[in-house]
């Protein structure tokens, strides 16, 4: 059970990624770039084979939550 509830925020952070970068209008590579991270990298969070890192997380976060 605990297990579900892990993989549902995994997914919703999926989700929320791809949601505020279509959003915004940003490619996954231009995500990448502003974010410093490798598009592969990007993919991989969307496409939820990666947990972000926490560095990570708020890179990706400053570039989609700033207006």
């Amino acid at each position: 059970m605990l297990e579900n509830k892990y993989n549902d925020k995994i997914l919703n952070l999926q989700n929320a990624v791809k949601y505020l970068r279509l959003k915004k209008s940003l490619s996954a590579r231009q995500l990448s770039i502003e974010a410093g991270l490798s598009p592969t990298y990007i993919s991989k969070l969307e496409n939820g084979t990666l947990s972000p890192s926490f560095e990570a997380f708020c890179s990706i976060s400053k570039v989609l939550c700033m207006s």
